[in-house]
């Protein structure tokens, strides 16, 4: 008996610990679908001391949708339904389960997102409902995690609850008010429903804070650099491209960055997005353009 046990406990565990590297090494050397496969066979048990490596696999999943983008959205259901399949065993087996519910909460909503795609409106309503309900029993388990009203906000707008998600942000927002990212989340939730007036108030707050340093919806960032222009408020408009910049890094985007901060003489700035844009433009013309630029700039900086 006991060696039967210790076989569960230790070599077994072992194995399937063994065999989840081998999926993880398979997918980092492209060769995805095999990884995934490999990960969630070696995966595909009972054994508590399996929650870390399935916990891993399912946030590695949520966090790198190109992973399985090139699936058809049926297979894609079914690779959700095996993740499903492993965290029911996180969450019987723990606990302290807090981030096995967001991950169930998530999965479901991204596969109410793909039955929305395919056009199915039932499946897409009721796994949103699903999606809300592990949310809420996450926020009961932890109710101080500030994402998590984010990510039950975006659900209630989902599912026509506007108000009431609006009401999730500003949940997030009065639990910790240094939390300045929660600023940005709440602009985009405006601009979502159409209140404008009240989404750049909370994209002042999200610049003056330092949230937009982190925040990473690049249509949301566009939006708002167009807004700034028709304000005429430079700062807020700079600010905001910069980190469009950053997340976009093409030689146009540095490009254009580059100039508007010339515009206001703030030549070291200019020459660095000037510098990144000439690292990543391939045609030669333009790579001219941008050293007589730099040239211009440097001149600007030893004046």
């Amino acid at each position: 008996i006991f060696g039967a046990l210790m076989y569960k406990l230790n070599i077994s565990t072992f194995k399937a610990h063994s065999q989840a590297i081998e999926g993880y090494s398979q997918i980092y050397r492209g060769h995805i679908h095999e990884g995934l496969d490999t990960f969630v066979e070696a995966l595909d048990s009972k054994t508590p001391m399996q929650r870390d490596p399935r916990s891993s696999l399912i946030k590695l999943i949520l966090n790198n949708p190109q992973l399985i983008a090139e699936l058809e959205d049926e297979k894609k259901i079914e690779y959700y339904n095996r993740l499903l399949v492993l965290n029911s065993y996180n969450i019987k087996s723990s606990s302290n389960y807090n981030v096995y519910l967001l991950q169930e909460a998530q999965i479901f909503n991204k596969m109410a997102d793909l039955y929305e795609k395919m056009e199915n409106k039932d499946k897409h309503i009721l796994y949103k409902e699903k999606a809300l309900q592990y949310i809420n029993s996450a926020i009961k388990a932890s109710p101080e995690r500030i994402k998590q009203y984010w990510m039950k906000g975006q659900i209630l707008i989902d599912l026509s609850y506007e108000e009431q998600a609006l009401e999730k942000w500003q949940k997030a927002i009065d639990l910790n008010k240094n939390f300045a990212e929660s600023y940005c989340q709440f602009a985009q939730a405006y601009l979502i429903v159409g209140q404008k007036e009240n989404a750049w108030k909370q994209m002042d707050e999200c610049i003056s804070s330092g949230g937009i340093d982190n925040y990473g919806q690049r249509a949301v960032l566009m939006e708002a650099v167009k807004h700034y222009q028709v304000e005429n408020d430079y700062e807020n408009m700079v600010a905001v491209y910069s980190r469009y910049a950053k997340l976009v890094d093409s030689a146009e985007v540095w490009q254009s960055l580059a100039e508007m901060y010339s515009q206001k003489e703030r030549w070291q700035e200019a020459k660095k997005s000037a510098e990144k844009a000439y690292e990543l433009v391939t045609d030669q013309k333009k790579k001219n353009s941008i050293k007589v630029f730099l040239d211009i700039v440097e001149r600007k900086l030893n004046e």
